[in-house]
């Protein structure tokens, strides 16, 4: 699968805060299915990705184990 090359890419982007579906696809120029996908891709990987309801929206945010 090709999506598996660049998956990866939103855990930068969602590392230091949560963010939405929506704000990772406009920061990458992806479309929403497509980070979808690329979010379970990285679960499936062994990412630690959390899915947050905040005031009625859904964020997620990637919690690094090797980070201090």
């Amino acid at each position: 699968m090709e999506n598996r090359k660049y998956a990866e890419a939103i855990l930068p982007v969602i590392a230091k805060q949560a963010k939405t579906i929506e704000q990772i696809a406009k920061k990458l120029g992806k479309t929403k299915t497509t980070i979808t996908t690329y979010i379970n891709d990285c679960r499936n990987r062994g990412h630690d990705i959390e899915k947050i309801k905040r005031d009625g929206v859904f964020l997620f945010r990637y919690i690094n184990k090797n980070a201090a």
